[in-house]
């Protein structure tokens, strides 16, 4: 991240009354988060600077919005390699107010066959806290990058079920997917190599989320959606 960069891209978005709140990635945070989050912080300033509600130790990385009682957690996977604020996330969802609750971070919750390895399984039994936390407070979505494609699963951890979406679709060079997961209790939904968008449509306690791809020809498609 460089000085200003976070204001030219928040500032046509948000001028078009649209918030933008990003998590950093391993490219923002190098050298696990602590060398470069000046740079980062430098990146989002003045009117165009992230909520400030984060843990006392990773303000900017980590926050919350809550939006027409919808909660969005905003989770760095980098301030400890591969793992969340757990503490933090459960004092957010314990102070209730919302209906809906989504999280994101950068890390896939799993690590898929041809991807990165360094995911929040890395950290199994702090990923399996997650995953029990989240669900136990309503939080079956999660959403992440990292992987250069579109991959939506179900991982199945107890008598709890996740919906991961892995969206690395908006630009970078696409990579070739190994078919499977590396856990035994991940089921593939959809798959695609391929530029596109997710988006969530929320109406009361009742939600829509579809995902985009974006065809050579610049057309727009449906290729997976789920409704609760």
């Amino acid at each position: 991240a460089r000085r200003g960069w976070g204001n030219h891209c928040k500032k046509p978005l948000q001028h078009a009354g649209i918030d933008v709140y990003p998590v950093p990635g391993n490219h923002d945070l190098a050298g696990g988060g602590k060398a470069s989050l000046s740079a980062w912080r430098a990146a989002f300033t003045n009117d165009y600077a992230l909520p400030q509600n984060g843990p006392a130790d990773d303000k900017d990385g980590t926050f919350a919005v809550l939006h027409k009682r919808v909660l969005f957690l905003n989770m760095n996977g980098y301030q400890k390699p591969n793992e969340f604020d757990l503490e933090w996330m459960g004092k957010q969802l314990e102070a209730g107010g919302y209906d809906l609750v989504f999280t994101q971070g950068h890390q896939p919750m799993t690590p898929l066959k041809g991807g990165h390895r360094d995911t929040l399984e890395s950290n199994k039994q702090k990923r399996d806290e997650l995953i029990e936390l989240l669900a136990t407070h309503g939080g079956m979505t999660y959403f992440c990058g990292h992987d250069h494609w579109y991959d939506h699963a179900l991982i199945q951890q107890g008598k709890h079920e996740m919906h991961q979406y892995i969206v690395g679709t908006a630009g970078a060079p696409l990579r070739d997917w190994g078919k499977g997961y590396v856990e035994s209790n991940v089921e593939p939904v959809a798959h695609a190599k391929c530029f596109g968008y997710v988006v969530v449509e929320v109406s009361g306690r009742s939600y829509t989320i579809t995902m985009k791809r974006l065809n050579d020809d610049n057309s727009v498609e449906v290729i997976d959606q789920l409704s609760r």
